[in-house]
């Protein structure tokens, strides 16, 4: 029920949005369902999956907001104002002037380096540097490098970077040369002598590669700009403007200090002389000729999304960082491309936010994790939100997406990551975050329902009296009871909030069938109520079942794969099975009578959702609920979506 392992590389936010994504498609992990069925409500005739809200994948194509995008890691402009994208492993296009978004190059499936022409071409994920000549050419520079020309034909780049870290820093110049900056990687990687080189590189339209500068020093290149003229200057470890001479020195210009962490590693220049640098966070930074700096977008230390002029437009964390010829910024923020005039005008030009609120395909689902079905049969979900914090988020039965709570606001401490839900009464639900269950109406009114936020520990009680060590999952049963896995532990947690531990303790961990404390468990997750009043869940590769009374039971078998469980009205346990690899499409399956499994929906190894009869394609999925008999809702990168069984 729970997306509980998804990490970030560093406190950078742009790194951690990215890492969120990544982490979704590529390190997937996930809990079971909340059973939860509306009263009276019955299966659709018609088997099959169909979406609730969100769109099939991360990836879409469309014109303005109705284009969706996973991870803006580059942009790039050509002669003509096209923008070009490099998102996640595909080259995205945006026309100039019409907005529209086409993908041009790669498939959001397949992570592989394949050449070849539109999507026959691919991608890995290497994090790759990356530019756009004037004459519409991408190259995306990293491990793999290649060239991908305006109609799509991806060639490789003769490039080898196979002893070096390709950084960010990418430019190119009127002459349709890309240049791009590498350091030496630690030697312990590929085991030659220490040495902390550093270089710029240019690549000449016809692939030609010559040594620009290079520096023996362990030098950090962030950023280059070339203005699109004859000059071109670095972004020296985020904390200096230097020119690079032509003979190959470097030359200081201006010195950044004050930024704090993260140091600006973004860097641009306009024919004027000015130049506009960004740290991730949420403004952009004019440098003047004369070295006077003044914040030119957005606002330092007030992360949202709005267009508008100057310091009334705001971003959430923006990334990607290029200039055309006309002295237009364009920026990667938080899903968007977006756009700042020469006088400082803000507007989107295409996708929009992560967390994004709408009515079906208009909402924007990054990285669901928990599901939950309340008695009214609106359907909650955890989502990833703003600076890659987690939220809950509903799904009502016209389709209508809102966040309903966040972590970091005034309720609930940043810090308190959600990581299973449970439904409540109806017009409200229970989250768990770490030692703490709070309570949420669908108005967004937030309490403490069990456990004291920031406070550790394992004892029985009432409310606040009441102690949690690690709360993962919950389930919730028809009379207002909570059960959550906590530690080595299920608690019972009751209406009026009396917290009862029912089976096993806090420790010591193990694997015991039994009564109530004599029961152990190793790392109990995915728990939900069945219809005969019993728990069902996950532990470790097996399946544990624990009565009204506290009886823990194995089930027979070995499901190292599972990823969640379900139970439907006539006692059927269904298993949400990782694909292999974790990036492709995960896989519903039915335990059977006799411990085989059978494939009910889903395709191993297909990416996004598909919709339509089934098995259709599920995704990577990170949550599952059922919703009534041979109904169930799940969620996966980009939509909530019903599964209707035969």
């Amino acid at each position: 029920m729970n997306l509980d392992t998804l990490k970030s590389p560093s406190a950078d936010v742009f790194r951690r949005t990215a890492a969120s994504v990544i982490g979704v498609l590529l390190l997937a992990s996930c809990g079971g369902g909340q059973s939860g069925s509306a009263p009276g409500a019955s299966a659709p005739a018609a088997s099959g999956i169909s979406l609730l809200a969100g769109k099939p994948g991360l990836i879409a194509d469309g014109t303005g907001p109705d284009a969706s995008f996973a991870a803006i890691f580059g942009l790039g402009v050509d002669g003509a104002g096209n923008i070009y994208v490099s998102d996640l492993n595909v080259i995205r296009k945006i026309e100039a002037g019409t907005g529209v978004t086409t993908t041009i190059a790669g498939d959001p499936a397949i992570f592989a380096n394949d050449d070849g022409v539109g999507r026959q071409a691919h991608f890995d994920f290497d994090l790759p540097a990356f530019a756009v000549s004037p004459e519409g050419i991408s190259w995306r520079i990293g491990n793999n490098s290649r060239r991908i020309a305006p109609d799509g034909t991806v060639t490789r780049a003769p490039v080898d970077n196979s002893l070096f870290v390709v950084n960010r820093a990418t430019t190119a110049d009127a002459a349709g040369n890309i240049y791009f900056a590498r350091s030496r990687r630690p030697p312990q990687v590929h085991g030659l002598p220490f040495n902390a080189l550093s270089e710029i590189l240019r690549v000449s339209p016809g692939g030609t590669v010559t040594t620009v500068a290079s520096s023996n020093l362990d030098v950090a290149y962030s950023g280059l700009a070339s203005s699109l003229g004859p000059d071109l200057y670095i972004l020296r470890f985020g904390t200096e403007i230097q020119k690079v001479e032509a003979e190959g020195t470097m030359t200081p210009v201006h010195a950044l200090t004050g930024f704090g962490q993260p140091q600006p590693t973004w860097l641009a220049r306009d024919n004027a002389g000015n130049f506009f640098v960004t740290n991730d966070t949420t403004a952009i930074w004019m440098v003047q000729p004369d070295g006077v700096r003044r914040v030119f977008a957005g606002a330092e230390g007030v992360a949202d999304f709005r267009d508008g002029k100057g310091t009334d437009a705001a971003f959430h964390n923006t990334g990607p960082l290029v200039i055309d010829a006309k002295g237009n910024l364009y920026v990667g923020d938080s899903g968007a491309v977006r756009r700042i005039g020469p006088d400082g005008t803000v507007t989107t030009v295409a996708g929009r936010p992560y967390w994004s609120d709408g009515k079906g395909a208009a909402a924007r689902i990054l990285s669901p994790g928990a599901v939950a079905v309340g008695g009214d049969g609106n359907v909650y979900f955890i989502d990833i939100c703003r600076l890659g914090t987690k939220c809950v988020r509903k799904v009502d039965g016209q389709g209508n997406v809102t966040t309903i709570a966040s972590e970091g606001s005034d309720s609930i401490p940043l810090g308190r990551v959600f990581t299973g839900l449970a439904a409540g009464e109806p017009g409200s639900v229970y989250a768990l975050a770490g030692e703490a269950i709070y309570r949420i109406t669908d108005a967004g009114a937030i309490t403490v329902f069990a456990g004291v936020p920031g406070t550790y520990g394992f004892a029985d009680g009432v409310g606040l009296a009441a102690r949690f060590g690690n709360l993962i999952d919950a389930a919730s049963d028809g009379a207002g009871n909570l059960y959550v896995t906590d530690r080595t532990a299920i608690r019972k947690v009751s209406a009026q909030g009396s917290v009862t531990t029912l089976a096993g303790q806090s420790g010591p961990a193990g694997m015991a069938d039994g009564l109530g404390n004599q029961a152990r468990f190793i790392a109990p997750r995915s728990i939900v109520m069945g219809p005969d009043d019993t728990l069902y869940l996950l532990d470790v590769d097996t399946i544990r079942r624990v009565s009204r009374d506290g009886v823990v039971t194995t089930l027979p078998g070995k499901f190292p794969w599972a990823k969640a469980i379900a139970v439907d009205s006539d006692k059927t346990i269904y298993l949400v099975r990782s694909s292999q690899p974790p990036s492709a499409g995960d896989t519903i399956v039915k335990l059977a009578a006799d411990g085989t499994v059978v494939t009910v929906a889903g395709a191993s190894g297909e990416y996004g959702i598909g919709a339509g009869g089934l098995p259709g394609k599920v995704g990577v999925v990170g949550g599952i609920a059922r919703m009534a008999p041979k109904t169930f809702v799940a969620a996966s990168p980009g939509g909530v979506f019903k599964i209707v069984l035969p």
